[in-house]
């Protein structure tokens, strides 16, 4: 005679797999993650030292704690929280830190002082008109920030206005546009000087 077999009801599929899937993301990714980036915070020296010791310590911990839950030693909101929080310090500093490179960048780009803004009113070839203005202007040239990661519309973005820029910039302006982003320096763009357009 065959074996009967039970299908469980839909609903209770359905939890185990989001119990599985919230086990694996935020357990064992969340702590590899915190591992690696600790790391290479650590020996690049880009965030200080103590907040990569957290990643440092909170990667594994967190990634520990998943196996633990896995084979049943104690449940997802319980100790697993208690074990997770050296990761949450981790990458709550490290945004605050990343956040306030970024504005200290931004404040030392803007140092020389900020100029009026600049009216742009052009008629361009072909009967089209060019209207704005320019309002990050500075004595050493235009200036943007963002706390995000920079990407290739904002560098668009920023080598328009830096054209306009040179463009109708008043005689002996500094023709220099930064666009500063996260991470600290490789996604701080500098766009070189360039003569004026006739």
């Amino acid at each position: 005679m065959p074996k009967s077999t039970v299908t469980p009801p839909p609903g209770e599929s359905l939890v185990a797999v989001h119990d599985w899937t919230f086990l694996f993301g935020p357990g064992f990714c969340v702590g590899i993650n915190g591992l690696l980036l600790g790391y290479l915070f650590y020996r690049s020296g880009l965030v200080p030292r103590p907040i990569a010791l957290f990643g440092l310590v909170g990667g594994p911990l967190i990634f520990a704690s998943a196996i633990a839950v896995l084979f049943g030693a104690y449940e997802q909101d319980g100790a697993h929280f208690l074990f997770s929080i050296p990761e949450i310090v981790f990458e709550f500093s490290e945004i605050v830190s990343s956040a306030a490179t970024i504005a200290e960048l931004a404040a030392q780009a803007r140092a020389s002082g900020r100029r009026l803004p600049l009216p742009v009113q052009a008629r361009l070839p072909g009967g089209r008109s060019l209207f704005g203005n320019l309002s990050d202007c500075y004595d050493r040239g235009l200036v943007e920030h963002q706390f995000g990661r920079v990407r290739g519309r904002h560098l668009l973005t920023i080598w328009i206005q830096h054209l306009v820029y040179c463009w109708l910039a008043p005689n002996g302006a500094t023709a220099h546009s930064s666009l500063i982003g996260r991470p600290t320096s490789s996604d701080s763009i500098n766009l070189p000087s360039s003569s004026r357009l006739t």
